[in-house]
């Protein structure tokens, strides 16, 4: 196919790179160095069609070992997104960041980031 009419597989893999930035993005934020804490949680969704369905991280594109590590993060970005009020994340992103839940979303980004490495962003071609 070509790059103008990817196939289904081709468009997932790209995401899946996407995804993999996502994770290594929220495992390491720092205030005021990348975007900001709401950006970073809007992006989740621009990633990954919610709320999961068994039709999430299909292999060939995501190894079951992937698969868990996604849902990981989808539950705990889930608990920050719930749990977290707008005024928090809009106004005092420090406060956010001290969380419970925001601490659950790096752990989970750090597991996913470490399991996504073992086979790594796949061909956007």
């Amino acid at each position: 196919m070509s790059a103008d009419n990817p196939s289904p597989q081709v468009v997932e893999q790209r995401v899946r790179n996407l995804i993999i930035e996502y994770v290594q993005m929220v495992s390491q934020y720092k205030t005021g160095e990348m975007p900001g804490l709401i950006e970073v949680i809007c992006m989740w969704e621009d990633y990954v069609f919610r709320p999961l369905t068994s039709h999430h991280f299909q292999e060939p594109v995501y190894a079951p070992i992937e698969k868990v590590a996604l849902e990981n993060v989808d539950r705990a970005w889930a608990d920050f997104a719930t749990n977290t009020t707008p005024e928090m994340v809009y106004e005092n992103e420090l406060a956010a960041l001290t969380t419970p839940e925001w601490h659950a979303l790096v752990l989970a980004a750090l597991n996913a980031a470490e399991v996504l490495s073992e086979r790594g962003k796949l061909s956007e071609d």
